[in-house]
C-alpha cells in the first residue's frame, strides 16, 4: 500500500458514558476531503463515513439500529485507539463515491462526519 497524507486533521468527538452520565472528549486522526487518501494496488480497500463513537457494543448496536430505521446502511467498523466503537452511516469500495457522499453528508446531515479508510 502506498499512502501519502497531505493534510490530516484531528477532530474531536465527545463520547457519553451512559452509566454515570459523564462525557469524555476523544481525538482521532481523520481523513478529510483535503487529505490524499491512501492509494492501494489492492482493490479490497473500504471507505467508511463515520457517524460517531460509542463506549459499549450495546450503545453502538442501538445506534446501528436507529440508523437502519432511518434508511442508512450502518456498520460497526471496529475500535478506535481509546477503545470506543466507531459507527458508520455507509461504506464504499470506491473512493470517489465515498468522497462525494461525505461532502453531501457534511452539508445536509452531520457537519463532523469523516472518512475512515481501511
Amino acid at each position: 500500500v502506498v499512502s501519502k497524507v497531505i493534510d490530516a486533521t484531528v477532530k474531536q468527538q465527545t463520547v457519553s458514558n451512559s452509566l454515570n452520565g459523564t462525557s469524555q472528549t476523544i481525538a482521532e486522526n481523520n481523513v478529510d476531503t483535503k487529505t490524499t487518501i491512501p492509494v492501494s494496488t489492492n482493490s479490497s480497500m473500504k471507505y467508511y463515513i463515520i457517524q460517531g463513537y460509542y463506549r459499549t457494543t450495546e450503545e453502538a448496536n442501538l445506534e446501528v439500529n436507529k440508523l437502519k430505521a432511518l434508511g442508512y446502511s450502518p456498520e460497526i467498523t471496529g475500535l478506535n485507539q481509546l477503545g470506543c466503537y466507531r459507527v458508520s452511516y455507509y461504506s464504499f469500495n470506491n473512493k470517489d463515491e465515498a468522497l462525494k457522499e461525505l461532502e453531501r453528508m457534511r452539508n445536509q446531515v452531520q457537519k463532523d462526519v469523516w472518512l475512515l479508510v481501511k
